[in-house]
């Protein structure tokens, strides 16, 4: 496999244990934020101050790094899986807002 494959895989593998309704509730970037602390993970890299916390990060509060940090082929697939998904919740966002009325417009 290589390694668009390897995302397609985990993509597929996390869209059988969540649904879009469940990743259209991380509006802040929570999918986004995860897959790039993953990516990061096993490299001099952090993502720094997710969410404005002030903190620094290894990996996001998920526990996707702490579970399978030894792996790094693994962890850049689900970060590729992720992001993915976070790209996908956009899309939907993008043609929910294109096929709504313009506000203050009635609808009958």
């Amino acid at each position: 496999m290589n390694g668009a494959q390897l995302i397609e895989h985990e993509r597929r593998h996390n869209a059988s244990k969540y649904s879009a309704k469940h990743d259209d509730a991380h509006k802040r970037g929570d999918l986004a934020i995860e897959a790039a602390c993953l990516a990061a993970q096993g490299t001099d890299a952090a993502v720094i101050n997710a969410f404005n916390l002030g903190e620094t990060s290894r990996w996001y509060d998920w526990g996707l790094g702490k579970k399978h940090g030894h792996d790094r082929v693994k962890m850049l697939a689900m970060a590729g899986g992720l992001l993915a998904a976070e790209i996908d919740r956009l899309l939907r966002e993008k043609r929910r807002a294109a096929a709504a009325p313009p506000q203050g417009q009635i609808v009958k």
